[in-house]
């Protein structure tokens, strides 16, 4: 294929595309620059609530208070310790995530 039969299909001129000329700054006009909104990250109390609210960990806590009617105290801790452990980890990983 010959370079100025693939120019001609991309749109392009000789001098190049660039926010002077033609196809980028139209683009540019009608779009917009290319970037990302600025987003301010959420604050850990959120981070943790999230982690908290997580489905498995609903689960879990309602599996720790049936543990805990049936008078199953070891199971009942051994699940709120999981659900420690997984909030822990799960709220440090995201806190740096968004650092």
């Amino acid at each position: 294929i010959r370079l100025s039969l693939v120019g001609s299909e991309m749109w392009y001129k000789r001098q190049g595309i660039n926010a002077e000329y033609g196809e980028a700054r139209t683009r540019l006009e009608q779009y917009g620059k290319n970037c990302l909104p600025v987003t301010p990250p959420p604050s850990p109390l959120k981070i943790l609530a999230n982690q908290v609210m997580d489905f498995m960990v609903i689960v879990l806590l309602v599996s720790a208070a049936v543990s805990a009617g049936l008078k199953e105290f070891i199971s009942m801790g051994a699940l709120l310790l999981v659900i420690g452990i997984n909030v822990t980890i799960g709220f440090v990983q995201e806190l740096k995530a968004e650092k």
